[in-house]
């Protein structure tokens, strides 16, 4: 590991760590650092060796990318961030997106619903004036 950027803006913390073997640098976001902390990664020493995970789509871009994301992180000693961490917090931070989804999947269902009737409503009171 060559460097760690850690940035803290008070509310969101996110992590850039660069390596000499890679020209990406490797970010942990937001929605992770502000869940697990980043005092593993503080902890991190110049010259440290470092194993990670990046999605298989990404890893074509270590070497293209200004940073690429990282999925799993740990040292010879430690493991400080593990895949299935990883795909808990990206489920949790996905949570209220999905709930908004299917809100607004149910208010579309019932408005579809209530001017059906209502057009069921009208077509019957058409037949009705008519007779």
């Amino acid at each position: 590991m060559k460097s760690t950027v850690i940035m803290d803006t008070g509310e969101n913390i996110s992590v850039e760590i660069n390596t000499e073997e890679f020209k990406a640098g490797l970010y942990l976001q937001q929605s992770i650092c502000n869940e697990m902390g980043v005092e593993d990664i503080e902890a991190l020493k110049i010259g440290e060796k470092i194993s990670f995970r990046v999605e298989k789509a990404k890893a074509e871009q270590l070497d293209k990318a200004e940073f690429v994301n990282i999925a799993a992180l740990k040292t010879e000693m430690k493991v400080i961030l593990s895949l299935e961490d990883y795909n808990g917090y990206m489920r949790d931070a996905a949570y209220p997106a999905r709930m908004a989804g299917g809100a607004i999947a149910m208010l579309s269902l019932f408005g579809a619903l209530f001017f059906w009737v209502k057009s069921r409503r009208a077509k019957r009171s058409n037949r009705k004036a008519e007779s």
